[in-house]
């Protein structure tokens, strides 16, 4: 061998040192996206009680309005607390896709929401969580914000709809099992006729 050391002596302990750096990394980094999701959660859970309480009361015009802005404020602060876990990406795979993915899930939802948020600020979030072939089994619960995805592009109006089918069409392997994927896109292809 090289300097006469048997390869198994340089090899052995790269790869031990590897593979401990390796696990070592993973764990710091799944600490801080909890601390991500955690700090995003607690914000939806407030969301989620305030909603609840609106529900079980009579309001006026007046309180529904300011109730479905506080509802934004949750979801823009939810937004943010994701958009810090983004530089773990390149540390992690799949971390960027997952978090893209609940970004623009909550982007999408904030538009059922508050009447003056656009559809428009949660596709290109949703685009980087929509992954093709092997990879797209691995991610197959994303399939949510994949639908959403869909739903974003046909409410682009007609020339967007074969942009939604051709997305639908190629998610429907990995979604299959899903049966409110099927209905989405479903119900598009009825209100198309």
């Amino acid at each position: 061998g090289l300097f006469d050391v048997e390869a198994k002596w340089t090899v052995l302990p790269a790869l031990v040192l590897g593979i401990g750096a390796y696990v070592l990394l993973s764990r710091r980094v799944r600490q801080r996206l909890e601390s991500v999701n955690a700090e995003a959660g607690a914000e939806m859970q407030r969301l989620q009680a305030m909603m609840q309480q609106f529900a079980q009361r009579p309001v006026t015009p007046a309180q529904r309005n300011a109730a479905l802005k506080t509802a934004g404020e949750h979801i823009d602060r939810a937004v943010e607390a994701f958009k810090k876990g983004l530089f773990l990406e390149p540390w992690q795979f799949g971390v960027g896709i997952q978090l893209n993915g609940q970004i623009g899930s909550l982007l999408f939802t904030k538009t059922q929401l508050v009447p003056d948020a656009s559809v428009a600020a949660a596709i290109p979030y949703l685009e980087k969580a929509r992954v093709r072939g092997r990879l797209a089994s691995v991610f197959a619960g994303l399939w949510p914000a994949w639908a959403m995805l869909g739903v974003a592009y046909y409410k682009g109006g007609k020339e967007s709809l074969p942009k939604a089918k051709a997305l639908f069409e190629q998610c429907l392997p990995n979604a299959s099992r899903e049966a409110m994927f099927w209905q989405i896109y479903a119900w598009i292809l009825v209100k198309e006729g």
